[in-house]
């Protein structure tokens, strides 16, 4: 249940940055992200897994991580 929370909170914040609810979390996930880390966040065919990675990362791992990710989406 926490990897779930820690995965949709990583949704949350590598979206758009008004607030969302955790249906529009779920859909940006699934939307950006789940094509290549699986919808589970377990590693698809083009990204590794990550709902065991993002709970071990720090605050300041994810913010960075964060921040590369909107630098790729400009």
């Amino acid at each position: 249940m926490r990897i779930a929370f820690v995965v949709l909170a990583f949704t949350l914040l590598v979206s758009l940055p008004s607030a969302q609810t955790a249906d529009s979390g779920q859909t940006t996930f699934v939307n950006r992200c789940a094509g290549c880390h699986g919808t589970d966040g377990n590693g698809g065919e083009l990204g590794p897994a990550i709902a065991t990675r993002v709970p071990t990362l720090s605050d300041q791992d994810l913010a960075n991580i964060i921040a590369y990710v909107r630098t790729l989406q400009k």
